[in-house]
């Protein structure tokens, strides 16, 4: 048997030196390494390998028989069927602890005996069935880092966790301090109590130490201009001169940003009726099984649309996770009360397939749908606009047509935009003056940032749709170079399956020269060739016979982005896929793997991308798993910042204050105007001589324990530390005495939040409550407490200082406080 040996690219030895994997490999070496590694940030980590020997594995070039396994993100069903598949060979599963490998052996050790279970923490496995070798991680078979079982939406809100991984050496913005460089995470003795801190280090070499309790107020710095920015010095009063400088430039913007939100707040919308009979039929005659996603997607709409404020919601649902079928149903509902529905989509080719997908579905009931586009003649456009006026049409279907002053609607009452973001400046300022009039739906893949930004910040109303629907895979993404060779392979091999493909090349002038390179290539297939500058009636004739099966091959620009449904094409090929964004790749990818047979994406890349390229596609290459679409608007977020949300105006203060602190603001000052603000709670600091922290032996992953610290430093309800410390039961097993003590203590925090405590002083055997000189107890409270819970007590009652303190047993601290809390209101 060959011999593998697995080793760190670098490693820390005693905390203090960093060795690389050259310590231990000789000088005569041959490197291997996959050509995807060029896409991911650990590339940027590796030791300087130019003067040694290596090959670069391609997809377009030398084959080693390794691959990186496919991802089973939880359907441990699929994973058993893949294992059924590959039981000959040698399998092993590595889990990052002890408690995953005993839970991964509880799951397939009956059914595979011949499984080997590994306590190993690897970033991922490997495929290699020429070398007779199976190398599965936790990470494949559940899912990567740490998270909860499911994201629920009052837990999508705007925070830099959802949004960001610290890593030494990044620039981290401190509200308090300012902007510094995260160093490391250390273990240091603070207050008498031994905890692990995040190091930053300062303008002139001073170093702050953010204990866990603060790791929420720490962000990822991201601003939206290149180059580094300049650090803040501690003994200055610059950062808050910054701070104030952001503020007030944030008020200024909100007021005109709310202004809209103002009125719709104020007008009285039509309110829609219950469902009738006929909308229960309708829904009767769904051929598919809703997902709960798509049922809660649905009551949100209909709830909206019953109430007398005009709906503006947003839903976010995975491309072919069923939006459509919601449109639809708000659509009859809006019919039933005899209102007209206006659907706008960016395309011709949308357009065309939202009508045929409405006129299949209603046509049982005696509704009027029609479509106006390029695909419409003159004559059949003027008898449509007339009918619309006079309200012979129910439902009519458009482009950016039907925004025209020449057009006239009866009575509207529903307007809904699906890929809002792809529409112009102008027509922007009709869709806003629009909004305030009628209830609008807007549909969205991969949102843009400023339309997810919006929901974040709750100025629209939005649902997630992200459950896929049953038998549904994810797409199979392969970054390649163009090689003649493999092309003809890829598009045999769907061809061969009875399939079709997609080629997408985006310059319309280079089309007939791409489409005879591919035909000499792949001589087999039927190709036929549409682009956006074509005559509708000769994209329409081109489109029916790729639908119908006469072409095998669709050459094609970005017009087949949004909406284009063809089941039987599951291969995209995107030339040159560097120049695109990533909402643009993610729904090109969207157009294959709509139904139940596993679909290819291929992103030809030349040998030189610029660094956001390679960032856009290590993105979508990584967040190739069903229901990732959510995901990567987060991602693009993060990549592209909120540029178009806030106006360059505002570009040099995000930059001073970092991104995420300045979207902090905006959501604080948002809730200000909104009259939602309220009187915070005080939040007492909490302080202990117990050591509380996640020792490595428990979480070996620093990644994942600083994503911990900072869930349980910005938690502010009793649940969500249940809830994590159900998810670290589950992951990691039982957790050790530190962190338990931990989970105590941020537990302590929220309770004696609200209750005028200053500080909290917990001790192995005793608790101390410090309050705030406005809110000291009355007499009265100290006689029921004394009265009502049987406890040693000691009081401290100066000039400006008041304390209590009593005896506790640790484990039942919460109790306690608990008992004695009810009698300080």
């Amino acid at each position: 048997d060959t011999e593998f040996v697995l080793l760190p690219i670098l490693e820390a030895c005693n905390g203090k030196e960093t060795h690389s994997i050259m310590d231990y490999i000789s000088g005569q070496a041959l490197f291997i390494f996959p050509e995807f590694l060029f896409l991911d940030e650990v590339y940027e980590n590796l030791p300087d390998i130019r003067h040694r020997n290596q090959i670069i594995i391609s997809n377009d070039g030398v084959d080693s028989g390794i691959q990186k396994p496919m991802d089973f993100h939880g359907n441990l069903q699929l994973f058993k069927e893949h294992l059924t598949k590959i039981q000959e060979h040698r399998v092993y599963i590595c889990c990052e602890s002890d408690e995953e490998r005993k839970r991964c052996e509880y799951l397939l050790e009956d059914e595979f005996p011949s499984l080997r279970f590994e306590t190993l923490n690897i970033g991922e496995g490997l495929a290699a069935q020429a070398w007779n070798l199976f190398v599965f991680t936790d990470k494949e078979i559940f899912g990567k880092g740490f998270h909860p079982k499911r994201i629920e939406k009052s837990e999508i809100t705007f925070k830099p966790e959802n949004l960001s991984e610290l890593k030494p050496g990044d620039f981290v913005v401190h509200e308090d301090y300012g902007i510094g460089i995260f160093q490391k995470m250390e273990k240091i003795e603070h207050k008498g109590q031994l905890t692990e801190c995040l190091m930053i280090e300062f303008e002139g070499g001073d170093v702050l130490y953010v204990p866990i309790g603060a790791m929420a107020r720490v962000s990822k710095y991201r601003g939206l201009i290149k180059g580094t920015p300049k650090l803040s010095n501690l003994s200055s009063m610059r950062w808050e001169k910054k701070k104030r400088s952001a503020k007030k430039a944030i008020e200024d913007m909100t007021k005109d940003l709310l202004k809209l939100y103002a009125e719709r707040e104020l007008l009285k919308g039509f309110r829609f009726s219950q469902d009738t009979v006929w909308q229960n039929e309708l829904e009767a005659r769904f051929q598919y099984e809703e997902t709960e996603d798509q049922l809660r997607a649905i009551q949100d709409i209909k709830n909206d649309m019953e109430s007398d404020r005009p709906m503006d919601r947003l839903v976010c649902g995975e491309v072919g996770y069923g939006k459509t079928e919601v449109a639809i149903r708000a659509s009859f509902k809006a019919v039933m009360d005899s209102k007209q529905v206006l659907f706008l989509a960016p395309t011709t080719v949308l357009c065309e397939q939202h009508y045929q997908t409405f006129t299949e579905r209603l046509r049982h009931f005696p509704i009027n749908i029609s479509m106006l586009s390029r695909f419409v003649s003159k004559r059949e456009q003027k008898q449509i606009i007339d009918d619309t006026k006079t309200g012979k049409v129910d439902i009519v279907i458009g482009t950016h047509t039907l925004l025209s002053d020449k057009i006239s609607f009866h009575d509207p009452g529903l307007l809904i935009i699906d890929e809002e973001h792809r529409f112009g400046v102008a027509q922007k300022e009709k869709l806003k003056n629009t909004r305030k009039k009628m209830d609008v739906l807007s549909m969205s893949a991969t949102p843009i940032p400023r339309t997810l930004q919006f929901s974040l910040l709750n100025i629209r109303d939005f649902s997630i749709i992200q459950t896929p629907p049953k038998g549904r895979l994810s797409v199979i993404t392969r970054i390649i170079r163009w090689n003649s060779g493999f092309i003809r392979e890829i598009i045999l091999a769907e061809i061969r399956r009875g399939g079709q493909v997609f080629f997408v090349h985006n310059r319309i002038e280079e089309l007939n020269s791409v489409a005879a390179r591919i035909e000499r290539i792949v001589p087999e297939a039927n190709i036929t060739v549409t682009h956006g500058r074509m005559k509708s009636i000769l994209i329409e004739k081109r489109m029916l016979d790729f639908l119908s099966g006469k072409k095998n091959v669709l050459l094609t620009t970005s017009i087949i982005e949004s909406g284009i449904d063809i089941s039987n094409a599951n291969t995209i090929i995107i030339d040159r896929s560097d120049l695109f964004g990533l909402a643009q790749l993610h729904q090109l990818r969207g157009r294959v793997g709509r139904s139940n047979r596993r679909a290819y994406c291929y992103l030809i890349v030349p040998a030189r991308i610029s660094r956001e390229a390679r960032k856009r596609l290590s993105t979508i290459y990584t967040h190739s798993h069903l229901g990732s679409g959510f995901a990567l608007a987060l991602k693009d977020l993060e990549i592209r910042g909120a540029g178009n949300l806030l106006g360059h105006k505002q570009h040099g203060h995000i930059a001073s204050i970092g991104y995420d602190l300045f979207m902090k603001l905006l959501q604080e000052t948002i809730r200000e105007l909104k009259g939602e603000g309220g009187k915070e709670k005080e939040i007492p600091e909490v302080y202990s001589d117990l050591p509380a922290f996640l020792p490595t032996s428990y979480v070996e992953d620093e990644i994942s324990r600083i994503d911990i610290y900072r869930r349980l430093s910005a938690a502010c309800k009793s649940q969500t530390v249940h809830t994590l410390e159900e998810d670290l039961n589950d992951r990691f097993g039982t957790p050790p005495q530190e962190t338990k003590t931990l989970l105590l203590l941020s537990l302590t925090k929220i309770i004696c939040s609200g209750k005028g405590i200053q500080k909290v002083s917990v001790h192995k055997d005793y608790v101390e409550l410090s309050f705030l000189k406005a809110r000291f107890p009355t007499k009265r409270n100290i006689e029921s407490l004394l009265k009502n819970v049987h406890k040693k007590y000691f009081i401290d009652y100066s000039e400006g200082y008041f304390r209590i303190g009593f005896n506790i047993q640790l484990k039942k601290i919460i109790a306690d406080l608990k008992k004695a809390l009810q009698f300080f209101p």
